[in-house]
């Protein structure tokens, strides 16, 4: 205890040694600590003084003047940091637009194929629609195939047959479904090869119709609706509203501006084709008519009674008693629901069955035409015969007299 008192009196004496110290400054040094525009007496002070004094600041101070300033250097730094950081924020912000924008669109899809007939040019540079052709093109549906008189092409009807489109023609896709396949054909000339039943494909004209039986033909128009109709195989029925014609294979039909002509076989000899155009061409009734008509009956031969089947249909009824007489004439057979006075009277049903029976004549060995929607399309059926050629006319019962 003794000690630590004794330390505490050295501490005491200490701090008022300070004091005393301090109480004895000289007077300059004492103003020299609160007055900046005092000399220190302290030698040592001075040459400390005396080596600072290039650095000592000697502009009045301004405090507003200097915040001013730190704050211009501070939007100044800013600024520099906003330049050069700027353009990577940008360019970060616009890379993280696109990437939320691939993520979240709709996978793409690719391209659907061009829709339509598949066409593909054989000489020259046919256009569809008014473009080129391609190796392996598609005709839409309402396009318009164009040959000038260089070109050629080959049109797919569906998958049901296909077309060859000749030089200088226009061709147009109607419709094409399940229950049709329609073409225009506004001049010029195709080959048509099909394989489907009856009345699928039809082709319009600016004349007339032709609806496809299971076949192939040769049909040509110029602008007007003139031209002519050949069948290679199977049956073509052509006309329009209740003036139609059924063209067989091997036959033709001439067609005109008001419809077709009367079908005949392309053998026939060149005296019935010449009358029968002649009668065609005459107004019916008329002199002119029944003299180029007398012409055709002298001329026709068994096979020709496909033309005088369809004579049966039209003109007078003095007209359709000669041509009738004649079928009689040349052997003609003439099933029971086929008689005279039905024939006379242009009864459908008496001649759709008189040619079906005539089919064989025209086609030996061959059976009925079958021509309802979806049938066969060619002379047959299942289940039937062919028809005798030798049998009597009117089903063995003897004809009426004829003068």
């Amino acid at each position: 205890e003794h000690e630590h008192e004794h330390e505490h009196e050295h501490e005491h004496e200490h701090e008022h040694e300070h004091e005393h110290e301090h109480e004895h400054l000289p007077a300059a040094d004492a103003d020299y600590l609160w007055n900046p525009a005092a000399a220190p007496s302290d030698p040592v002070v001075q040459a400390l003084e005396r080596s600072l004094a290039p650095r000592a600041h000697t502009r009045p101070l301004d405090d507003v003047a200097v915040a001013a300033a730190f704050r211009a250097r501070g939007r100044a730094r800013r600024g520099a940091l906003m330049s050069r950081f700027m353009p990577l924020a940008a360019a970060a912000a616009v890379a993280i637009i696109v990437a939320a924008w691939l993520l979240r669109r709709p996978p793409s899809t690719p391209a659907a194929p061009r829709q339509g007939w598949a066409v593909a040019p054989l000489a020259g540079a046919p256009r569809a629609d008014g473009r080129a052709i391609a190796a392996a093109d598609r005709l839409a549906v309402g396009e318009w195939l164009v040959t000038d008189a260089t070109s050629r092409a080959q049109l797919a009807v569906a998958d049901i047959g296909s077309l060859e489109i000749a030089a200088d023609t226009r061709v147009r896709v109607v419709r094409s479904g399940p229950t049709e396949h329609r073409l225009e054909l506004a001049q010029g000339r195709i080959h048509a090869e099909v394989t489907a039943p009856p009345r699928l494909f039809v082709v319009d004209t600016p004349a007339a119709t032709a609806t496809d039986l299971g076949c192939a033909y040769d049909l040509d128009v110029d602008r007007h609706g003139a031209g002519s109709l050949l069948v290679t195989s199977g049956w073509v029925e052509l006309g329009r509203d209740a003036h139609l014609v059924v063209v067989p294979s091997g036959a033709r039909a001439e067609l005109t501006s008001s419809g077709p002509h009367t079908p005949y076989f392309i053998d026939a000899s060149p005296e019935f084709i010449a009358a029968l155009a002649r009668l065609d061409q005459s107004p019916a009734g008329s002199p002119d008519a029944l003299i180029a008509l007398a012409d055709v009956l002298v001329a026709a031969r068994l096979r020709d009674s496909l033309t005088l089947w369809h004579l049966l249909q039209r003109g007078s009824l003095d007209g359709r008693t000669l041509s009738l007489d004649r079928m009689v004439a040349l052997g003609v057979f003439f099933p029971d629901n086929a008689p005279r006075e039905r024939l006379l009277t242009r009864d459908p049903v008496a001649l759709q069955a008189l040619r079906d029976a005539l089919i064989p004549v025209w086609f030996p060995g061959a059976l009925p035409l079958d021509v309802s929607p979806g049938g066969k399309g060619t002379p047959g059926g299942p289940g039937k015969q062919p028809l005798p050629t030798d049998a009597p006319p009117w089903g063995g019962k003897l004809p009426p007299k004829t003068p």
